[in-house]
């Protein structure tokens, strides 16, 4: 269950990367993985019948991984870019 977050994560961090230019914009758009993450947290927490004491790291870990991808995708769009630039 987790692979697929991380690939979509990944893939939306390389996306905005290529859509916004400007570093600043493209990060900002980058918190939505993590708000995104905490809402889908959120849901699955409202609708389980039975805690343990390990639900708790669901806050932590949950958003940390998918956003760690984004960042990840972001900056290979980033060395993309500054690759495929010609020397000046």
């Amino acid at each position: 269950m987790v692979w697929p977050i991380l690939i979509v994560s990944f893939i939306f961090g390389f996306v905005t990367r290529i859509i916004f230019r400007r570093v600043k914009i493209g990060c900002l758009a980058l918190l939505v993985v993590p708000l995104a993450m905490v809402g889908y947290v959120f849901w699955v927490h409202a609708h389980q019948t039975r805690y343990d004491a390990l639900d708790v790291l669901d806050w932590f870990f949950g958003p940390l991984t998918p956003s760690l991808a984004a960042s990840a995708g972001f900056s290979m769009a980033w060395l993309r870019e500054a690759i495929g630039r010609p020397p000046q």
